[in-house]
């Protein structure tokens, strides 16, 4: 998260009502489950290291950004900035693979940081053994935080707690075609068994994921399709052809209904997803 940036919060201030701008997304879910890794040492949901809404991300920061970046996003409720005390949607931003989006020196800026403050700790108390931060320490701290660290929320105190989402997923951007997709490849907010059974239907899905699409397009002003990976019924048979880049370029979720053919890299792609 931005240094100048403080947290949203969707907890209802003392004296003051809330205002839903439900839009046209379906109804958040909390996450299926929180992994222990994305827990800190007080039980509290961890937040994201590179959490940012992507109102506030600047343009160049994925446009410029190292290539092969993997974005992740959870669409919550927060309240805006603008008009306070209406809740709307954002599209908030992190990573859960963390090493994609983070360039060699800046690990290195990081680690020396931490490296920093633990000889200063140690100067402060000689007496008390710390532990020296090593590469491999500070890859376990920051890769492998997903979804549930991108929606968390925040209680009026700043005390962490989990947060709702009503569409999660990848982002990518192809610097080749100056296009990217989106995605709504997430486990714990998008299986079909966690959804409410009126945001089940696979149409309703596509709507939203083509608004999350606009969001992302409106604001980096590229190209961007919504792919059907996680809530089709039948993502092998009717989605698969999204998986390989072509020469016409990305391939919206409409075509994608129309039952386009896959390829046989597209259906391996599919079979280790599912694994």
């Amino acid at each position: 998260m931005p240094e100048n940036s403080a947290p949203s919060h969707s907890e209802e201030p003392a004296g003051r009502r809330l205002t839903r701008n439900n839009g046209p997304l379906g109804t958040p879910v909390p996450p299926k489950r929180i992994k222990d890794e994305e827990r800190d040492d007080e039980r509290q949901v961890r937040v994201n290291p590179f959490l940012v809404s992507l109102d506030e991300i600047p343009r160049e920061a994925i446009l410029d950004g190292k290539p092969g970046a993997v974005w992740h996003f959870s669409a919550a409720l927060r309240e805006d900035a603008d008009r306070p005390g209406v809740l709307d949607w954002q599209v908030m931003m992190g990573s859960e693979e963390a090493l994609s989006v983070m360039g060699r020196m800046d690990f290195l800026k990081v680690l020396g940081g931490m490296r920093k403050a633990a000889n200063q700790q140690q100067k402060e108390d000689p007496e008390q053994r710390i532990e020296y931060p090593t590469q491999e320490d500070l890859k376990k701290g920051i890769d492998g935080l997903g979804h549930p660290t991108i929606a968390v929320d925040f209680k009026v105190h700043g005390a962490t707690k989990a947060g709702s989402a009503a569409m999660s997923g990848e982002f990518r951007y192809d610097p080749e075609s100056r296009s990217a997709r989106a995605n709504d490849r997430s486990g714990r907010y998008m299986s079909k068994n966690h959804r409410p059974e009126t945001d089940k239907a696979p149409e309703k899905i596509a709507e939203w994921g083509e608004a999350i699409a606009k969001k992302f397009s409106d604001h980096l002003g590229i190209p961007v399709v919504f792919e059907q990976l996680k809530t089709l019924p039948n993502p092998l048979g009717r989605n698969a052809a999204t998986l390989q880049p072509s020469a016409a370029g990305p391939v919206s979720s409409a075509a994608r209904q129309a039952g386009q053919p896959g390829t046989v890299s597209a259906a391996r792609e599919v079979k280790r997803q599912r694994r």
